[in-house]
């Protein structure tokens, strides 16, 4: 079975944290499959616990989407790290880790759109 996991950076602010357990909320009720959302760190539930989560219900294929902007340290060493650790620990599980967001034509278009009421 597929499921998606959303992979954010956590904060030590509980707003921001609700507010991205709410996207993972609208994601999962707008896609077919488990979604399910981890911090890398500061916050739970942790990368570990969701993986360890989602394969006890029986999801062994695993579409990783980092809510980040750009492929910085967290997208190329650290979300990696942690996989590959998950992946010796579970061992018949895949991670199909997605690029960030960057420059995502859709990601520019939403900045433009909060400039332009002010471009008058």
């Amino acid at each position: 079975m597929k499921g998606i996991l959303i992979i954010g950076h956590g904060s030590r602010i509980k707003e921001g944290n609700e507010a991205f357990e709410d996207l993972v909320k609208i994601i999962g009720e707008k896609e077919n499959i488990p979604v399910r959302g981890a911090h890398l760190s500061l916050a739970s539930p942790t990368i570990e616990d969701s993986v360890r989560q989602m394969y006890q219900n029986g999801i062994k294929e695993i579409i990783v989407l980092p809510y980040f902007l750009f492929g910085g340290t967290h997208i190329r060493k650290h979300i990696p790290e942690k996989l590959e650790v998950l992946n010796k620990e579970l061992g018949d599980i895949e991670f199909i880790l997605t690029e960030p967001l960057a420059n995502d034509p859709l990601i520019i278009q939403a900045l433009l759109e909060r400039a332009e009421p002010y471009l008058d």
